[in-house]
C-alpha cells in the first residue's frame, strides 16, 4: 500500500517533528524513536495539513490545513493540543514570532494576520461577536480573533520577518514584493519589483540580513537590498531547471484567485463549470469540488452571442457552436486526454530558497523547484558587480518534495518515492528522505548525497510511513501549486496577448485565411463559425439597402395614391 510522502520536517535540539499528510509525528533524534503522535481522530478528519511552523524555544506546533483550523500542539505533553480556531480564510504560510508568544498566518484573500500563541478566555469570547447588517459583508472579519497587519490584492505566497521584527517582507502572485513595519503593516517601507511572474519563494540569508532572494515562475532568481529595494542581480536558472522537472499541470485545470473552497483536485480536462443559476444548483448537489473557470471565457462566450443577435441570428443558432465545442471536449477519450497532458510544457515554480556560508567563507544559494528531481546550487553574488555563477545539480531520481539545512550546513531531503515515470523501466529508489553533503574537490564544493544514513533518516524510510489509499493521495495534491500559481496559463485567456482573430477584416475571413493562422483551437473555430455568419448577415443587409431605395419609393407612391383614391370615395358618398 502506498504510503503519505513528508511533506515538512522540522528538526530540532534533540527531536523533530514530521508531517505527513494529515499526520504529526514527534521523532528523537538519536534514536529515531516515535516518541509522540497528535491525536489522528482531529487530523484526520481535517485533511492534509499545508502549513506549519515550529517555534524557536521547540515548545509548540502550529498547523493548518484546508479546513481553515489553526491549531496548537505542545511538544513537551506529548503533542496535546491546546489551541483551535477558526480561519478566516484558506493558510498559505505560517510564521511565530521570536518570543514565542505571536503567530503569523497568511491567506489566499491576500492578508496576514497575526493571533496569540494561546488566546485567553476573555478573548475567545471577544473573538465571536455577534456581526449583523452590513459588517457580516466585511471583507477582513475574522472570528478567531486575529489582528490585521496587512494586506495585497493578490494571493499570498509567502512572508518573512526581518531578524530584529520590526519589518515584514510579503510576496505575493502579481509579481509583488512589500517590506512594511511591523506589526503597523499600513505603512510601507519598499517594494522590490522587478519579477515578471508570480513570487513563490523568498529568504533572508543569515550572512546577509539586508539581503533577500526571490524565485516564482520568472527563469531567474533575483537578489535584493531589501532595505533600499535596490535590486542587486539576476541569476538565470530555467536551462539548468527545465531538464529536470518531471511532474507537469494536468491541462485544462483552472485557476481560482483568492480562497478557492475545492477540495485541491484538479479539474477534469475539457470541462466546463456550469455558470449562472444552474451552476450553482450544480455546486450545492454536488459540492465545490471543481475550481471555478476563469470568468474571461463565460465574457467571451456571451460578447459572441450578443454580437450575433444584433447582426440577425437567433439566439439559438449562435449558441450552437459553442455548445458543439463544448460537446467535442467532453466525448474526449482518455487517451485524448492522457496525451493532452503529457504534452503540457513544463511549469517552473521555485519552491525554497536556502543559503550556506562553508568553512571557507564562501557562500551558496541552494533552492528547488517544484516537480523537479533535483537539488541546485550556485555561487551567491556577493556584490552587484558579480558575473552569473554556474547553476549545479543534485540529482534524487524522484521529485523534491522539500529540503532543510541540518548539521553544518547539510541537508536533510524528502522525495516523493511513490512517483513514478511511465517511461522508466524501474522504480527506483523507494526512499522517502535523503540527505547531502558537502565534500571539496579539485574544481571547488559539490554537493553530493550521504551514504551514511543517520536514526532520524532510517525512521523516517520506515517507522514514520504512514500509508494511504490512492484517493488520498490525490487530495493531497502535493504538487498544486504547479496549477494555481500561474495565472491564466492558457494564452487565450491572456489580455496582453493581442487577439489575432479579433484583429481579423471581416472581408478576410476566408478558409485561406483561417488555414494560415496555423492549428486553431475549437474554440477559436466555433468563434470563426461566428464571424462567418456575423459577416454574411452583414453582407445581406448591405445588399438590401442597396436595392431597395427605389422600392421604398414606389410603396410610398402606390400607398399616397391608394390613401387620395379613398378619400374621394369617401366624400362622394357624403
Amino acid at each position: 500500500m502506498p504510503s503519505y510522502p513528508h511533506t515538512r520536517l522540522h528538526v530540532g535540539p534533540s527531536s523533530s517533528v514530521v508531517v505527513s499528510g494529515p499526520y504529526i509525528q514527534l521523532v528523537n533524534n538519536a534514536s529515531g524513536a516515535i516518541t509522540a503522535i497528535a491525536d489522528e481522530s482531529t487530523t484526520t478528519k481535517s485533511g492534509p495539513i499545508r502549513c506549519s511552523a515550529v517555534d524557536t524555544k521547540w515548545k509548540w506546533v502550529v498547523a493548518a490545513g484546508d479546513d481553515k483550523k489553526l491549531r496548537v500542539w505542545d511538544i513537551n505533553d506529548n503533542l496535546k493540543m491546546v489551541s483551535e480556531r477558526e480561519l478566516p480564510k484558506k493558510p498559505t504560510e505560517i510564521r511565530i514570532t521570536q518570543d514565542s508568544e505571536t503567530i503569523l498566518v497568511s491567506d489566499k484573500f491576500g492578508d496576514v494576520f497575526r493571533y496569540p500563541m494561546i488566546p485567553s478566555t476573555e478573548q475567545e469570547s471577544a473573538a465571536r461577536p455577534q456581526v449583523t447588517g452590513r459588517g457580516a459583508l466585511t471583507s477582513h472579519e475574522n472570528l478567531a480573533g486575529g489582528s490585521l497587519v496587512l494586506g495585497h490584492a493578490s494571493l499570498l505566497t509567502s512572508f518573512l520577518l526581518s531578524d530584529d521584527e520590526k519589518f515584514i517582507i510579503t510576496a505575493d502572485r502579481d509579481e509583488h514584493i512589500r517590506v512594511s513595519w511591523y506589526p503597523q503593516g499600513y505603512v510601507i517601507e519598499q517594494y522590490c519589483l522587478g519579477h515578471t511572474k508570480f513570487v513563490s519563494a523568498i529568504h533572508i540569508p543569515s550572512f546577509s540580513p539586508h539581503s533577500l532572494i526571490s524565485g516564482g515562475g520568472d527563469p531567474y532568481l533575483q537578489c535584493w537590498n531589501w532595505t533600499t529595494g535596490k535590486k542587486i542581480s539576476s541569476i538565470p536558472i530555467l536551462d539548468a531547471v527545465l531538464p529536470f522537472i518531471t511532474v507537469k499541470p494536468p491541462k485544462g485545470r483552472a485557476w481560482s484567485n483568492g480562497d478557492e473552497e475545492e477540495g485541491g483536485g484538479a479539474e477534469k480536462p475539457g470541462r466546463r463549470k456550469g455558470k449562472g443559476k444552474k451552476g450553482k444548483g450544480k455546486e450545492k448537489a454536488g459540492g465545490s469540488g471543481d475550481a471555478a473557470e476563469p470568468a474571461q471565457d463565460e465574457g467571451a462566450e456571451s460578447s459572441e452571442v450578443a454580437d450575433a443577435a444584433s447582426a440577425g441570428i437567433k439566439d439559438g443558432e449562435a449558441k450552437q457552436s459553442l455548445e458543439d465545442v463544448i460537446m467535442a471536449e467532453e466525448g474526449r477519450s482518455e487517451q485524448e486526454v492522457s496525451r493532452t497532458q503529457e504534452e503540457q510544457d513544463p511549469t517552473l515554480v521555485v519552491n525554497r530558497i536556502e543559503t550556506v556560508q562553508l568553512s571557507d567563507e564562501s557562500r551558496w544559494i541552494v533552492f528547488s523547484a517544484i516537480g523537479a528531481t533535483a537539488l541546485f546550487y550556485t555561487r551567491h553574488p556577493v556584490d552587484e558587480f558579480a558575473e552569473s555563477s554556474t547553476i549545479y545539480s543534485l540529482d534524487f531520481e524522484k521529485p523534491v518534495i522539500d529540503f532543510i539545512s541540518w548539521e553544518a550546513g547539510n541537508f536533510l531531503v524528502h522525495v516523493d518515492s511513490e512517483w513514478t515515470d511511465s517511461t522508466a523501466e524501474t522504480q527506483g529508489r523507494t526512499e522517502f528522505a535523503r540527505s547531502a553533503s558537502w565534500s571539496q574537490t579539485e574544481s571547488g564544493w559539490k554537493l553530493s548525497e550521504e551514504s551514511n544514513k543517520s536514526p532520524l533518516i532510517n525512521s523516517l524510510n520506515s517507522a514514520c510511513l504512514k500509508s494511504a489509499t490512492p484517493a488520498e493521495l490525490k487530495v493531497a495534491d502535493i504538487y498544486a501549486h504547479l496549477a494555481s500559481m500561474p495565472k491564466n496559463v492558457d494564452p487565450e485567456h491572456d489580455p496582453i496577448v493581442r487577439d489575432d482573430l479579433a484583429t481579423l477584416d471581416p472581408s478576410e475571413l476566408t478558409e485561406d485565411a483561417v488555414e494560415g493562422k496555423g492549428k486553431l483551437t475549437q474554440r477559436e473555430l466555433a468563434r470563426l463559425k461566428n464571424k462567418r455568419a456575423l459577416v454574411e448577415s452583414i453582407k445581406g443587409k448591405e445588399v438590401g439597402k442597396s436595392a431597395t431605395p427605389e422600392v421604398v419609393e414606389e410603396g410610398r407612391e402606390s400607398k399616397k395614391a391608394k390613401s387620395d383614391e379613398e378619400v374621394e370615395v369617401a366624400m362622394n358618398k357624403s
